[in-house]
């Protein structure tokens, strides 16, 4: 039976996540500009699936 390596065991890994986090120094406006966006994205998908649900009422 040949040997199957596991792959990302963290090797090389001396900090720990939150650390990593930190040392990039993400700043709150990046944080806020990121959550607009994800905030747009989603009421655009809203908007799709409402306006393909709402054509399929009348498609009979």
């Amino acid at each position: 039976m040949a040997d199957i390596p596991i792959i990302n065991q963290g090797e090389g890994r001396s900090r720990s996540d939150s650390n990593l986090l930190r040392e990039a120094e993400i700043s709150p406006e990046l944080i806020q500009e990121i959550a607009d966006k994800v905030y747009l994205l989603l009421i655009q998908r809203l908007q799709i699936e409402r306006e393909r649900t709402h054509s399929y009422e009348y498609d009979y």
